[in-house]
């Protein structure tokens, strides 16, 4: 923090790179500049800007780990908004969560064009801790305020301005806020506000929206939603010292959540994700063309974001009904992705004019990337890479969704060993997420560009090691393992995808295994399966479904029933089945059995996964689990689970399963134990 004098006017500069974060000793520093302005007679008025490109993006995620966080940004606000000389906020950048709520607490906020504001912390799991809740309304209106707080979404400037929220955009809003601070000084009038149409005056108004925001806030958890439009009411109802130490208190009683605590750990496990030392500082050759062999959306929605970052993508299949396909599939994500019109016609037409096909692998000669996703369809993909190591261009990225011995096998016969990597989704619930998979010997300027190309499409990566299978497939062989052996102690699927479902799983193992089809699930199986790991065990009951002509959805039967709207029912067939099998009746096992045993299978696998080195954080295994497979963000993921529940009792869990059937499977990893006797966490393997 910086403060200079001239003129009258104090500049109080926060200082904090590189998000200007509002740590306990920035906001203390800031307390005190704002207390010796407001003593010094030579200081008429105070401007409140940042260095860097941002005003401040609130509180560091880090310091909400520590008692009493926020409580230093809260005696901030009240400093600056009973300070006896006009204070005037000068907005850039960020201006976001804590950022917001103290410059809500300024007289009068001048912001430059670039400026973003919101109050993302419902993302958190948390409400605004230094008074946002109270402010806000009062300055813009119950409906827009609960917008803002319960999207988590950033507005623009001209948005902001709009409601109220920001008085002037300026070229300069540092000059800009030293004329008006000069101006209010001087007995200038304050802005001229609208008052809201439901604001605190229209206690009908008010009420309204806060009703309308309830009814769409219901779920108990997560809480935070539902707490924030309490504090928004309490606005209303309450005087506003009353407001603030009612809004202090939701928010304690939110940190304290195990929903909050399970979002603020994957928010961290998102930011760990970008943190690669040892890529640091390695220039990047320049790469304008790429290769995308495969077919299907995958490969359809990466060719049109590689498009829209400015390379010139080729899509390649020996089959030229299958090209032809994936090329119109491209031609519809436009139309579904644009449908108001945001890229010109001249933007789509260039970015058209960069997509070609092919069906011949010298046709791929002197590319700069070649990305084969074949082999999630199964189609041997890693066969090819011979082929591609020969025409691709000296100092190529040769990336493939092969995994285990299949990638083994592709970076030896690639001749190229240092530029071979493995690159698949983490998960078929999002394509947002990939794990990309290197050897020790690969190229590091290789994976640096290869993260760098991800993240310019919108893709996100996982680094990780070499090992029998990715993360993904790991884990949900494990999961799928688990399931069926529950399915022999009595359970049905339809007992299992419900739990999980009233979990916060956007689908059940067994709904899943009718989308992909129980031929190719018998395949995935065959092909993980290896000797030196715990088997993935029988397929269920899956080979006699499909003996019975049920393949899954494609079929109109599997594990479940399907009318002709695709509507899935539970079949009594399938109970029968069953109960041959196990030579006894449907039992029924407890939503509670079933949770605790699939969320324990998902712990020990990501627990070998670390211990192996294939898996570089336990927090990755959360993240694959999270975006890759669809577990709601506020669960947290296996590994946060069995930090919560704690080790020790996870691990005499897992010991007792052990007891029975599939010792192997269930004898805890070895990493439990040097845990517990060190007194530590996964959490405490995640890094910064």
């Amino acid at each position: 923090m910086t403060t200079a004098t001239s003129g009258g006017i104090a500049r109080v500069l926060i200082d904090n790179p590189t998000a200007n974060a509002l740590s306990e000793r920035v906001c203390a520093e800031l307390l005190a500049a704002i207390d010796a302005a407001e003593a010094d007679p030579a200081v008429m008025a105070v401007v409140i800007a940042a260095e860097g490109r941002h005003w401040s993006a609130g509180t560091d995620i880090r310091d909400l780990e520590l008692p009493d966080a926020t409580l230093a940004l809260a005696a901030l606000c009240l400093a600056v908004e009973g300070c006896m000389k006009p204070v005037v906020a000068a907005l850039k950048g960020n201006v976001l969560g804590g950022g917001l709520e103290l410059a809500l607490c300024a007289q009068m906020r001048v912001a430059a064009v670039n400026t973003r504001l919101g109050l993302p912390g419902v993302a958190l799991g948390l409400s605004p801790g230094a008074g946002g809740t109270q402010r806000l309304p009062r300055l813009i209106g119950a409906s827009a305020a609960l917008g803002l707080l319960l999207s988590g979404r950033t507005i623009s400037v001209e948005r902001a301005k709009a409601l109220g929220l920001v008085d002037r955009i300026a070229a300069d809003p540092m000059a800009e806020a030293v004329a008006a601070a000069s101006a209010l000084a001087e007995g200038g009038p304050a802005p001229t506000r609208t008052p809201p149409p439901d604001g605190p005056a229209r206690g009908g108004a008010f009420l309204a929206a806060v009703d309308a925001a309830r009814a769409v806030t219901r779920d108990p958890e997560p809480a935070a939603p539902a707490r924030i439009v309490d504090c928004v009411e309490a606005a209303l109802l309450l005087p506003e010292d009353e407001g603030r130490t009612y809004e202090r208190a939701v928010f304690e009683e939110l940190r304290a959540s195990d929903a909050s605590a399970a979002l603020r750990h994957l928010a961290r496990a998102e930011r760990r994700l970008g943190l690669n030392p040892d890529l640091a500082g390695i220039e990047l050759l320049a790469r304008r063309t790429i290769a995308i062999a495969g077919e299907g959306a995958l490969a359809a929605d990466l060719a049109r974001d590689m498009l829209g970052r400015g390379m010139r993508v080729t899509l390649f299949d020996h089959d030229t009904e299958v090209l032809t396909r994936t090329i119109g599939l491209v031609a519809a994500g436009y139309e579904r992705e644009d449908p108001g019109g945001r890229k010109t016609a001249e933007m789509r037409r260039q970015e058209w004019s960069r997509l070609d096909g092919a069906t011949e692998p010298r046709d791929l000669d002197g590319l700069d990337m070649i990305f084969d996703l074949s082999e999630l369809a199964g189609r041997g993909a890693r066969t090819r890479m011979a082929d591609f190591g020969r025409f691709a261009a000296e100092g190529a990225i040769l990336a493939t969704a092969a995994t285990g011995p299949d990638l083994d096998t592709a970076i030896t016969v690639s001749q190229r060993p240092r530029a071979v990597l493995g690159l698949r989704p983490a998960g078929p619930a999002s394509d947002r997420l990939f794990e990309l998979a290197a050897s020790p010997i690969t190229d590091r300027e290789i994976l640096a560009a290869t993260i760098a190309l991800m993240r310019g499409a919108g893709r996100r990566v996982v680094r990780t090691g070499l090992g029998d299978g990715s993360l993904s497939e790991r884990l949900l062989g494990a999961l799928r393992f688990a399931a069926d052996r529950l399915l022999e102690d009595g359970a049905t699927p339809y007992d299992i995808d419900a739990a999980m479902q009233a979990h916060g799983w956007q689908i059940g193992p067994y709904a899943a295994l009718d989308r992909q089809g129980l031929i190719a699930d018998l395949e995935w199986r065959a092909r993980l399966e290896t000797e030196d790991e715990h088997p993935l065990g029988t397929a269920g009951i899956g080979l006699e479904l499909l003996e019975m002509g049920r393949g899954g959805i494609s079929t109109g039967a599997g594990y479940y029933r399907y009318d002709a709207d695709g509507n899935a029912w539970p079949d009594p067939e399938v109970l029968s089945v069953l109960t041959g099998t196990r030579g006894a009746p449907v039992r029924g096992v407890t939503s509670g059995v079933i949770l605790a045993r699939l969320l324990a299978a998902l712990a020990n696998e990501g627990a070998r996964l670390v211990e192996e080195g294939v898996a570089r954080r336990p927090s990755d295994i959360d993240l694959v689990m999270v975006i890759g497979h669809g577990l709601a963000r506020w669960r947290g993921g296996p590994m946060q689970v069995a930090d919560r529940t704690g080790l020790l009792a996870m691990r005499n869990a897992l010991r007792k399963l052990a007891q029975g059937r599939d010792e192997r499977f269930w004898r805890p990893a070895a990493i439990w134990d040097e845990l517990i006797k060190t007194g530590r966490r996964f959490e405490d393997l995640n890094g910064p």
